[in-house]
Parts: structure tokens; sequence; C-alpha cells
């Protein structure tokens, strides 16, 4: 009884070879005196001790003898099966740039989903200072090789799957991209998250060659969003990622793999005709009469230098006409190096014609958000605002229009990513939490973990 109880015993399996946090709190407890204050006393337990302290056979050659060093795990020896022996109950250290963790405690005593899954991450939100609660929200997943085993995932990410901490919910996930030799980056609707919390966490489990895919962009994309699209599209249309409707008709652009997440897609500017990406009849209704909105996108200026720019500015980047119309970056006179504008127009019944914009940066990606939630219209770069405009119960006119990216005439030079069309206004702490997730500053990743 020297641990607390009794009832524990280790087994011989040495996969199983581990003390209970409940012994290992006891015994922490009991041998604090001997530490003294300034070292800990290496303890050895011998198989007599182990017989009456942990209730098993001192006999049985798998009861091994243990030398632990409290509160320093470094120095606990480790069973034949190179797993540590005891867990210590820490939740890791961050270990390179990308916020990965590790993680000492043994997988397969830690609640493993399913069994027919052999590896798995666990992956830490990185809470803000805001006091909200994220509901349904798609955060990106960025999976390097530091932190997910593709030799051993499916080579088309089918056997993915993303799942509570729990291990009971199975959360929706789109992959937008998969490299098993680089960056993969997936999208992830979580159920509901409290943006101050940093100990909120999911799995991504993989390593069944036998499952099917299960990706469900739909239901990712379900909390207000109308249109989203990736512009990862390297021919054919640009998909829409939340509906099957206002696919986007390629015309005279190219698709940049070197776009903000995954590829993008790239305007060639005034000089090359007919540089526009028509969304179609299905994206006509899109901010008719709406009481709330929120359009986002990356936008990077590619004008070789400033007087290029200046030249053929304004380059036109979204337009519908009516409510939403005139989405141009340009460069005003007198502008510092390499820095210019972007700008959109919205129409609205009570409050008129509200034009907004915002500085950018020549060959650097910026977030553009702009957002309105039945009582403030507000413009967003990188996450910040830049502006908001008090307009109480207030509505868009409508149009009747189709969007359209780019133009005939006179489209930007730069490249377009990650275009989103919502019918509910976002919050100041949902488009922060957004801006951290697409820059990968949302999430802490452990190392991988598996469990034969």
């Amino acid at each position: 009884r020297f641990f607390g109880r009794s009832s524990h015993r280790i087994a011989a399996n040495p996969k199983k070879r581990r003390i209970p946090a409940g012994l290992r709190r006891s015994a922490r407890a009991a041998l604090a005196p001997m530490s003294g204050s300034s070292r800990w006393t290496p303890l050895v337990i011998s198989p007599l001790l182990c017989a009456l302290a942990c209730g098993f056979d001192a006999g049985n050659p798998g009861a091994t003898s243990v030398t632990a060093t409290l509160g320093d795990p470094s120095t606990t020896s480790q069973p034949a099966d190179g797993s540590t022996g005891v867990d210590d109950g820490s939740e890791g250290t961050e270990t390179d740039a990308g916020h990965s963790e590790d993680t000492a405690a043994s997988p397969c005593d830690d609640g493993w989903w399913n069994a027919e899954w052999s590896h798995r991450s666990r992956l830490r939100f990185r809470g803000g200072d805001h006091d909200e609660i994220l509901v349904d929200m798609p955060v990106l997943v960025v999976l390097t090789p530091n932190r997910i085993d593709h030799d051993v995932a499916a080579a088309d990410a089918s056997d993915l799957r993303f799942v509570d901490v729990n291990g009971t919910v199975v959360f929706p996930h789109e992959v937008e991209h998969w490299d098993p030799a680089g960056t993969s980056f997936v999208w992830v609707r979580v159920p509901a998250v409290p943006y101050t919390d940093d100990t909120y966490s999911f799995w991504v489990y993989y390593g069944n060659p036998g499952a099917s895919a299960a990706e469900s962009p739909a239901q990712v994309w379900s909390a207000g969003y109308r249109g989203v699209w990736h512009m990862n599209d390297a021919a054919g249309n640009v998909r829409n990622s939340a509906a099957p409707v206002a696919f986007g008709e390629i015309s005279g652009t190219t698709h940049e793999p070197d776009g903000k997440i995954a590829a993008g897609r790239s305007f060639a500017g005034p000089q090359v005709p007919d540089q526009q990406v028509p969304l179609g009849a299905d994206s006509a209704p899109f901010f008719d009469g709406w009481s709330s909105f929120t359009l986002s996108f990356w936008v990077r200026p590619d004008y070789p230098d400033d007087a290029t720019w200046q030249q053929h500015s304004p380059g036109r980047v979204i337009d519908k006409g009516g409510p939403m119309r005139a989405g141009r970056i340009w460069r005003p006179d007198g502008a510092p190096a390499g820095e210019g504008r972007v700008e959109l127009r919205f129409e609205f019944e009570h409050g008129g014609s509200i034009s907004r914009n915002a500085s950018i940066r020549r060959d650097h990606w910026s977030w553009i958000v702009y957002t309105y939630d039945g009582e403030v219209f507000r413009m967003f770069r990188d996450g910040i605002e830049t502006s908001a405009t008090g307009l109480r119960d207030d509505r868009l006119i409508e149009g009747l229009e189709d969007v359209r990216l780019g133009d005939a005439f006179e489209p930007m030079w730069g490249t377009l990513d990650e275009l989103r069309v919502a019918d509910v206004g976002r919050s100041p702490v949902w488009i922060e939490a957004q801006h951290r997730s697409m820059s990968d500053e949302l999430l802490a990743y452990s190392i991988p973990e598996s469990c034969p």
C-alpha cells in the first residue's frame, strides 16, 4: 500500500508496462519529502517492494525493476520495447516553427478511436485574447512531413479522418491539396471552439489501407457559405466547394502553382485580352437584397514594378454591378514604394453607396474582407479592422447580374486565391481566427503516434 492503492497491477506484457496515473500521483506525494528542496533522489523499486506496494508477483520475470528520477522523465529507464513505460502526464513541448508538440504518453492507452487506423496526431488550438465561441468554423490543417507520416497515409488521402478528442465525433473535411512528398492542405469544420481555450484539441487519424474516401466539402462549408472557390483547379472550371453551383469558367487566366494556399488563379493584366472568370447565372442572386453578408479573398499584385502598376491602374478584381461592384486594385500618385490600394463599392438601400479601401503591397499576399451583420459594415485587411460604418437594419439593393472575376478589358495584373461569399456577417473574432488559420498560426501539432 506504499502507493496508496494495493489493487493496481503492472502487467508483464511490455506493451502494457505502465504505472497508472493515480498510482503515480500517490507515489510522488509520498516520496516528496525524500527529494529535498534542491534535487530529486533516484528511487530503485525492487521486485520485492513492488510485490508489496503494487500487488504483482515479484517472482514473475516480466515484473522488472524500475529506476526513476521523479520529476525528470528523461532519466526513466525504458522497457525492452522502447516505450517510456511511465506517463508523466505532460502535454509535451513545441518543437518547430510550425508549433509541433511532442507527446510522451502511450497512445494505445489513451482512447484510440478505431483500431483499423494505425497512426494519429493531435491538433491543439492556440487560443486568442477574445472571448467568443466559434461555431462550425472551417479550420485549415497544414500537414507537413514532420506533422504526418506520408509513407503510412494513403497516397490519395482517402484514409484521413478527423475525430474529436473523446473519439466520438468525426468532423467533416475537404482535401484542397494533397502532396505525399511535401505540404498538404485540408479543411476541417470544427463544431464549437471557445477562442480563448488553449486546451481544445482533436485528432487526425490515418494509416488504414482499406479505408474509402470520406470527404464532404459541402458539410465543411455549411455555416452560411454560398460560394467557396479555392482556385486550385489546373484545368476546366473553377469549382465551388460550398455547393454544386456557380462554377467559374476559366477564360484567359492561368493556373498559378504559387498561391496563398496551394495554387491560385493568375490574371496577366490588360496586355492579354479577356482575362476573366465569370461565375455564371447561378451567381446572379449573390448579394441581391442581402441584409447580411461577407465577401473575402486573398490578392497579390504581380506588377513587375511600381511604374507599370500605376500605368495600368485600376486593375479589376471582382464585379457584379448593382449591390457589389468596382472591385479593383490601383496605385495612386505619390504612394510609398511598392504600395497600392484595394477597393470595393457596395450599394445599400438606405445607406447609399459605400466604398472602402485599404493599402496592399506589390508581390505580397493580403487577405481582404468586407462584412455586414445588420448593424455595422466593416472592412478588414489581414484580420485587422480598417474601417467600420454603422448601418442599422439596412440591406443591399438588387442587381440580378452575374459575378465575374477579372475583366475583359481592364483585368488586374495579379493572383487571386480563396474567394468566399457568405450570406451572414462575420464577427471580428471569427475573421481574426480565420486569418490565423490560413497563416498556419491557429493550430499546434503533436508528433505522429502509432498503435500497431
